[in-house]
């Protein structure tokens, strides 16, 4: 029985889970320069799903990666972690019905994930994704260092309850 702790206590701990946090926010930073950098190469790359209707492809290619970039600062610099987190939960759910549905109706295109040059859709881009939005579940979870909004909420609570 105690064999199986010493694994847990690992994979439960909160520095595990503040570490994946890191990694998450300087994945995603990367992944939104590049969609930032270039709207047009990542539209025509959501237009390649054939998912959504052309008003919402520019749209889409305009916010998704300010979203992603905005997250990830968020993840790094420890505000807003749980909402950021949540929302990250959420893109990650949507992005990966997109490429299932986009994979099952046979659709070539490249994944979009890091700007125009990407891998081609297949099954390994969404066990990538899916484990993404696993890291994101656990950091929900377990992480609870350096919450930096937190710190500030509390310490202005305090200053008022005196």
């Amino acid at each position: 029985m105690k064999a199986f702790n010493f694994p847990k206590k690992i994979l439960m701990h909160p520095i595990l889970a503040f570490c994946l946090r890191i990694y998450l926010a300087s994945l995603l930073v990367y992944a939104a320069i590049h969609k930032i950098i270039d709207p047009a190469a990542f539209a025509n790359i959501i237009a390649g799903y054939e998912l959504l209707p052309h008003w919402a492809v520019n749209l889409s290619a305009l916010t998704l990666p300010w979203l992603e970039l905005i997250c990830g600062f968020f993840l790094a610099t420890g505000i807003f972690v749980r909402s950021a987190t949540l929302f990250l939960i959420l893109l990650f759910f949507l992005f990966t019905g997109a490429l299932s549905v986009s994979l099952l109706r046979g659709v070539s295109a490249t994944c979009g994930c890091f700007g125009p040059v990407g891998d081609e859709l297949s099954w390994t881009t969404i066990i990538r994704d899916v484990f993404w939005m696993l890291l994101c579940i656990h950091v929900l979870k377990y992480d609870r260092y350096l919450h930096v909004d937190k710190k500030i909420l509390l310490s202005d609570f305090n200053l008022y309850r005196a």
